[in-house]
């Protein structure tokens, strides 16, 4: 999986900021649909186990997939933490898991995170390489939502997203 550095970065970045599982979306430019550009980051809306599950939020989900139907993105695949455990999938991260769809983790291994890569082939899941690129990364256009709670203890705070342009800036 190709994916700018920066982009990686911003994962991992994400992650730190909560003691529950962060998760989102990984979208690509459809001018270069196989380099992870964007993330989307989603609420997690799990009701319960916050810290070692998620749930992406449906409606990110949605607005994700009406922005890729009007050919503004390519989604590459889905990315969320394990803030208290490698970046390897739990079991329930393999029951829920489809078939050919790349997963990014970012999990705490001793006191460093880490970001890898995985897709379920049949019944088991296989590491696949990050080739992180530099490129240009911006933030195109911001939406903001109010993300709510997501911890028991954690601050009221809003997340933002970014959506990417009808057309490349060149």
């Amino acid at each position: 999986m190709k994916l700018l550095a920066d982009t990686a970065n911003s994962i991992i970045e994400e992650a730190k900021k909560d003691d529950c599982e962060c998760c989102g979306i990984l979208l690509a430019d459809p001018l270069a649909p196989s380099v992870g550009r964007w993330v989307y980051p989603a609420p997690n809306r799990a009701t319960r186990r916050k810290q070692s599950r998620f749930v992406l939020d449906p409606a990110t989900h949605l607005r994700v997939v009406e922005l890729e139907a009007e050919g503004r993105v390519v989604v590459v695949g889905y990315y969320h933490s394990h803030p208290t455990s490698p970046a390897e999938p739990s079991p329930d991260d393999i029951d829920r898991a489809l078939s050919g769809v790349t997963y990014l983790i970012a999990g705490l291994e001793g006191r460093t995170w880490t970001l890898r890569a995985w897709r379920k082939v049949g019944e088991e899941f296989v590491e696949e390489p990050i080739e992180l690129e530099m490129g240009e990364w911006h933030r195109p256009l911001q939406k903001s939502w109010a993300a709510g709670r997501r911890c028991a203890g954690s601050a009221m705070r809003e997340n933002s997203y970014p959506v990417p342009p009808t057309r490349p800036r060149w």
